[in-house]
C-alpha cells in the first residue's frame, strides 16, 4: 500500500521516491486500518489520468550513497507495472502463507499476469492437438 502511496504523492511533483514511503505499523496490526487504506487507494488510483507515456523521475533506490543524481527517467505505465509486478510478489508471498495454514487460494493468485498468459496458451495447444 505505502508504494501506491508514494506512486500517488509523486505524481504530483513528477518524482517519485519509493524509499520516502510513510510505513504505518497500524497497517500491520489492524484490519480495519488496512481495510480504510485499501479502497481509499482504490478511489485514488481510479482517478489517475492514463497518460501512460507521461514522463517521471523515480528516485533510485541502488544509487551509490552521495550520488549527485539519484533519480532516473520513467513513466506513468512502467511505474503502473513495477507496482503490479510488486503486488503480485507480495501476493504470491501471502499464497504460501494461506497454504501452510490450510487454505488454498484461488490457483491464479500470486501468479505472474505473464505466467497466466503462458498456462493459457499451453492449455489452448494442448486442447488443439486432440
Amino acid at each position: 500500500m505505502e508504494h501506491y502511496e508514494e506512486f500517488l504523492r509523486g505524481l504530483e511533483s513528477g518524482h517519485i521516491d519509493y524509499e520516502a514511503r510513510q510505513r504505518d505499523s497500524a497497517v500491520e496490526n489492524d484490519s480495519g486500518v488496512a481495510r480504510a487504506r485499501l479502497l481509499s487507494l482504490v478511489q485514488a488510483l481510479e482517478q489517475v489520468s492514463l497518460a501512460p507515456n507521461r514522463s517521471l523521475k523515480v528516485r533510485v533506490e541502488t544509487a551509490p550513497p552521495g550520488a549527485t543524481e539519484p533519480w532516473t527517467d520513467s513513466s506513468l505505465l512502467r511505474e503502473l507495472e513495477m507496482l503490479l509486478s510488486h503486488t503480485v510478489h507480495h501476493y504470491a508471498l501471502i499464497a504460501i502463507s494461506c497454504r501452510l495454514l490450510g487454505n488454498e487460494p484461488g490457483s491464479d493468485f500470486g501468479m505472474a499476469p505473464s505466467t497466466l498468459r503462458h498456462r493459457q496458451a499451453q492449455a489452448r495447444s494442448t486442447a488443439c492437438a486432440r
